[in-house]
């Protein structure tokens, strides 16, 4: 986790994540956060919101990320988002995404931003490739 101007840069993950609650690849919830060139590659079981980077993103930059790992969320807990890139994000800029992966839960989800409020800023290429 992250809570003020941390940076993540050209990270990555080829492991299994599995949690009874949110997880994600990289960071699992990131506020006025940095997060460029990051890539996660291993499959993420997780009984909350995930994503392929992060679950949860809040004032923060993601640039130039990719996500291929599948993500599994059984047993979603009420309120939780899940994305190939971001569960759910706030008032934050992704630019230059993509997925490609299988995403499953049993409630809705999206393959790149799951949920977003606020001043959602997106740029330059956002792609699902599955």
């Amino acid at each position: 986790e992250c809570y003020d101007n941390c940076t993540f840069d050209h990270c990555f993950n080829k492991g299994k994540i599995t949690s009874e609650e949110s997880g994600s690849g990289i960071v699992d919830y990131a506020e006025f956060a940095h997060i460029m060139c990051c890539y996660n590659e291993g499959e993420t079981d997780c009984g909350g919101g995930s994503g392929g980077i992060s679950s949860s993103i809040m004032d923060s930059d993601l640039s130039n990320c990719y996500n291929t790992g599948n993500i599994q969320a059984c047993k979603v807990l009420d309120g939780s988002d899940v994305g190939g890139i971001v569960g759910f994000a706030q008032d934050s800029d992704v630019s230059n995404c993509y997925v490609d992966c299988t995403v499953s839960d049993d409630k809705e989800y999206s393959m790149i931003i799951s949920s977003a409020y606020g001043g959602l800023f997106y740029e330059g290429q956002l792609e699902s490739r599955n």
